[in-house]
């Protein structure tokens, strides 16, 4: 009887500790990947997938989708750093000042050109749920939002 509440104490005293040190590298790891993503670059085309902490399915694909599209056309301009790809949860505290900055009011995706650390011009492409359901509208939107943004 003894050995088996001993055994019992043991089993639920590890899985406290399992559980907090879980819960302590969610937390820090969500932290610092909140921190490295907040800033955006100083130069150049930045291409943002602005989303809340829970995310539905459409919300995914709608990131899915228009990261697809600018890995796939423009590759050359992310290689040579002209053009940035980001994914920021903007409900991060890190990360909240997006909100203000561009107005988000739910998941969506923001293309930015800076120049010297500041937004020279910038868009919310907010029909992007408009054409959830529809690639090639998806793309054709796209295209010409980020063209209209790119650098010379």
């Amino acid at each position: 009887m003894r050995l088996a509440f001993n055994l019992t104490r043991f089993a639920l005293l590890t899985l406290v500790v399992v559980s907090l040190g879980t819960w302590s590298v969610r937390t820090f790891s969500s932290a610092r990947a909140a921190g490295a993503g907040e800033a955006l670059p100083a130069d150049g085309i930045v291409v943002v997938n602005f989303h809340a902490t829970t995310r539905c399915n459409a919300c995914r694909e709608i990131g899915t989708q228009a990261q697809t599209f600018v890995e796939t056309n423009y590759g050359g301009e992310l290689k040579s750093g002209r053009m940035n790809w980001r994914v920021i949860n903007f409900e991060e505290p890190a990360s909240k000042h997006f909100v203000q900055d561009y107005g988000l009011t739910t998941s969506t995706i923001v293309v930015v050109r800076r120049k010297a650390g500041r937004d020279v011009a910038w868009q919310r492409l907010d029909a992007v749920w408009d054409h959830l359901f529809d690639g090639p509208a998806m793309r054709a939107y796209l295209k010409e939002h980020i063209s209209q943004l790119t650098l010379p």
